[in-house]
């Protein structure tokens, strides 16, 4: 079948592949301040597929709250996006609990994941867009099918906030409540119409995708 498609098929011209594709959130989202940027904790991710990341913490009212964005446009099949790695904020961290929860009635799947490193407890949410199922994302990798004729439309997503989980009866439930609410305002979706322009090259012979 694979043979008869490649024989017989139409050609797949891969899509150009931007140089540096960036993205960028807002600075300010209702009454939330981008405090700083921070670095990606690279050496924890290692082979996770990004082509582009973001990452930084926002502040309103003596809170933060922590958010990462990752890209994969899905031409190199040899690396996943999806990843247990994109739960936490980087190494050292001892995950204590793990849920599903709906972040809307119409909103995406997420993970909830409480985490603790030091006297440190943390909550962090995180989703993708863009991707089904780890058995079936497997599949497409090992049939190539973003690499194809058959490739899904866009890229895919991934987006993680976290918080402080203070030491005091309610801390879990107003720091879920505070994550809740900043992923309303932020939208699962958001980072669909993030992307920066970037100037284009070629994908080819022996490049990822060619």
């Amino acid at each position: 079948a694979m043979l008869g498609t490649s024989v017989w098929g139409p050609r797949w011209n891969p899509p150009d592949r931007p140089r540096r594709p960036g993205l960028e959130l807002p600075k300010s989202i209702a009454g939330w301040k981008l405090a700083r940027k921070l670095k990606p904790d690279r050496l924890f991710l290692g082979s996770v597929a990004f082509r582009s990341r973001w990452y930084g913490e926002y502040e309103r009212g003596g809170e933060t709250v922590s958010a990462f964005v990752g890209y994969d446009d899905r031409l190199d099949r040899r690396r996943s996006l999806i990843s247990p790695k994109n739960a936490v904020p980087g190494s050292g961290w001892q995950v204590e609990e793990r849920a599903r929860i709906r972040l809307s009635p119409s909103g995406p799947l997420a993970e909830s994941v409480t985490a603790r490193s030091g006297a440190t407890r943390t909550l962090s949410l995180h989703w993708y867009v863009g991707t089904d199922s780890l058995p079936l994302e497997i599949l497409r990798a090992c049939l190539a099918t973003d690499q194809s004729t058959f490739r899904r439309p866009g890229g895919a997503w991934v987006a993680r906030l976290t918080t402080d989980v203070a030491q005091t009866r309610d801390g879990q439930e107003r720091a879920e409540a505070r994550l809740r609410g900043f992923a309303e305002l932020l939208g699962p979706n958001v980072v669909r119409s993030t992307t920066k322009k970037a100037t284009p090259r070629p994908v080819g012979p022996g490049r990822p995708g060619g």
